[in-house]
């Protein structure tokens, strides 16, 4: 979602407070998008859930059991 300068600027700013105009177009982006990343962020938190559930969140993933494979 963010770039690795960006999480900088947003963890230093969380710190200290101070904004400069790069900032002030971030935070215009953030409010911009919000709506949607928290919908993909609800969304990601529902799959990876499900995938814990099913014993796939770690390792090799691997398809349900009883899903034949399509080159059967």
């Amino acid at each position: 979602m963010f770039t690795d300068r960006e999480r900088r600027r947003l963890r230093e700013w969380l710190e200290t407070g101070e904004e400069d105009q790069w900032l002030l177009n971030l935070f215009a982006d953030v409010r911009v998008s919000m709506n949607r990343i928290t919908g993909d962020v609800e969304l990601l938190t529902a799959v990876a859930r499900k995938l814990r559930e099913e014993r796939r969140i770690v390792g090799r993933c691997r398809l349900p059991r009883g899903s034949g494979s399509a080159s059967r």
